[in-house]
């Protein structure tokens, strides 16, 4: 099976378990504005790679670690793409307009902004 390209924010995660499941293939520290506060944040991005047999477990855990709030995770390949919020997955083609904006648009109701969805997926 097709190996899966994932994005996450380690900081959004309830616990580090998943990390077991997965192959970190990059790790970058980042500060951002938040848009509410105007606060800093440090943030740690972690990609990683999945085995496409161990994408579904992996895209139904990660929606279940993640913390309540304004989290998401991107798990992908060129057929598929999962989104997931806390408790809430998204999975759709990737030529799937409509589906994509969906998921860009239930993002947006949990207070993430738009562009940063946008270029993650």
């Amino acid at each position: 099976m097709e190996t899966y390209k994932g994005k996450l924010t380690e900081e959004h995660l309830k616990d580090l378990d998943l990390y077991n499941f997965l192959t970190v293939t990059k790790r970058e520290k980042k500060t951002v504005i938040n848009a509410d506060t105007g606060a800093k944040e440090d943030r740690t991005e972690i990609y990683f790679e999945v085995d496409g047999q161990f994408t579904p477990a992996v895209v139904t855990e990660l929606s279940e670690r993640l913390k309540n709030g304004p989290y998401y995770a991107v798990v992908k390949n060129r057929d598929e793409v999962n989104v997931m919020y806390p408790n809430k997955i998204f999975t759709y083609y990737p030529d799937d307009n409509g589906s994509r904006q969906k998921a860009l648009e239930y993002g947006v109701s949990l207070g993430i902004n738009l562009e940063e969805l946008k270029v993650n997926f």
